[in-house]
């Protein structure tokens, strides 16, 4: 059985998508083009947003392109003689395995957690305005499809 990759809320005027029904609802002759094209027919005012998707918030894969030297440096310089001690002693256990970058950036948040709430503030933001071009783009083509649908008189 197929996941449900669309969501239509009448009380919000909006239709739900996730990221790959939007992509395949852009392919003429689809299933997704289709039923978005019936949604769209009988509802032409309809606002059109991504399902939210839930990830994991402190994944150590390009932590807001942080740089390790550069954080091991502001740990350093930082007045706080435990995490100064910290950095040392995973310096010697971790320093020649893959984790080694992970336990440098969380004890960088931990010594900065100011800094890592506004990265990802900033990140979300950004994500967020990516978003909102891409459904205006895809709710302007689709309004002036609809239009070409109409049969000439």
């Amino acid at each position: 059985m197929k996941e449900k990759r669309y969501r239509l809320s009448i009380q919000n005027n909006t239709l739900y998508v996730t990221k790959g029904f939007e992509k395949q609802a852009g392919i003429y002759g689809t299933d997704e083009y289709n039923i978005f094209r019936d949604i769209k027919k009988d509802n032409p005012e309809l606002n059109v947003e991504y399902m939210k998707e839930y990830k994991n918030e402190r994944s150590t894969k390009n932590i807001h392109r942080l740089k390790v030297s550069v954080m091991e440096e502001e740990i350093k310089t930082s007045q706080n003689e435990k995490s100064i001690e910290e950095l040392t002693a995973i310096k010697k256990v971790y320093a020649e395995t893959k984790s080694y970058a992970g336990k440098i950036k969380k004890l960088y948040f931990d010594t900065y957690p100011d800094k890592a709430s506004f990265a990802t503030l900033k990140r979300k933001a950004k994500e967020k305005q990516e978003q909102a071009k891409k459904l205006d783009f895809i709710n302007k083509t689709n309004v002036s499809a609809d239009n070409n649908d109409t049969p000439d008189e």
